[in-house]
C-alpha cells in the first residue's frame, strides 16, 4: 500500500466510533477494526525491522494483532495508540531475543577456544612430562611450532639439549657428550638440568598460548 493511501486509511478512521462498535458486537466494525489497524502497522513494523526478513515482519504484525484482539473488551478508548503501544513492546522483544541469541553465539564461540587451549595445553604439558625424546616424536606442527619458537627463549644448555633431541638424539648420547665436555658432571645433576629444561619449556609454552 503506497504512503498516500495508509495517512487517508489513518486521517478517515474515527478510532473511537470503531472501538464502540466492536464492544457492541459488530462484527463487521471489527474486522474493520482490524484491517485498519493492519494497513497502519506494517508501514511502520517494516521500517523498524528494516535489514530483517519478511517473515519476521509478518509475525510481529500477527503477533502484535492477536495480543490486541485478546485485550480489546479492556480498552476503551484510542484503540491506535493501545496497539503501538503493544507493537513497540513486540518490537522490543524482538530485538532482545536477536541480543541474546548474538551473545550465546559469542559466548559458545568464546568457551571453545577456552577449551580449545586448555586442551591443548594439556597435550603439551603431557607431551612434556611423558615422553624421552618428545621432540623427536612430535607429529602435530602447530603444537611443534609452539615448542621450536619457546626453545629459543631457553638458557643456552637447553637449547643444546633440546636441538639435539630435535637433531634424532636420545637423551642418552646427550648425557655422554655432556660427559666429554664435563667429565666432572654426574649424571643425576645432568638429569636435574633436564628436568629443569623441561619445566622452563613447559611453562613457556604455556604463556604462548594463554
Amino acid at each position: 500500500m503506497l504512503v498516500g493511501e495508509v495517512l487517508a486509511v489513518i486521517e478517515e478512521t474515527n478510532w473511537n466510533n470503531l472501538l464502540k462498535k466492536v464492544r457492541r458486537g459488530d462484527q463487521s466494525a471489527k474486522d474493520d477494526l482490524f484491517r485498519k489497524l493492519a494497513v497502519r502497522l506494517h508501514p511502520i513494523i517494516k521500517y523498524r525491522l528494516r535489514g530483517q526478513s519478511s517473515e519476521d515482519i509478518e509475525d510481529i504484525l500477527q503477533d502484535t494483532m492477536v495480543i490486541f484482539s485478546e485485550k480489546i473488551n479492556l480498552i476503551e478508548s484510542d484503540p491506535d495508540t493501545y496497539v503501538l503501544q503493544i507493537l513497540r513492546n513486540k518490537i522490543g522483544n524482538f530485538y532482545q531475543r536477536m541480543r541474546r541469541r548474538k551473545n550465546v553465539t559469542i559466548q559458545t564461540d568464546s568457551q571453545a577456544e577456552i577449551h580449545h587451549r586448555a586442551s591443548f595445553r594439556e597435550r603439551i604439558v603431557t607431551t612434556i612430562k611423558e615422553k624421552s625424546s618428545f621432540l623427536a616424536e612430535i607429529e602435530s606442527e602447530d603444537l611443534s611450532n609452539y615448542i621450536r619458537t619457546a626453545i629459543k627463549r631457553l638458557p643456552v644448555f637447553c637449547q643444546t639439549f633440546f636441538l639435539a633431541i630435535l637433531d634424532g638424539r636420545r637423551v642418552q648420547e646427550v648425557w655422554e657428550l655432556y660427559r666429554k665436555l664435563e667429565p666432572e658432571l654426574q649424571r643425576n645433576a645432568f638429569d636435574k638440568r633436564v628436568f629443569d629444561c623441561r619445566k622452563k619449556l613447559m611453562d613457556l609454552v604455556s604463556d604462548q598460548i594463554q
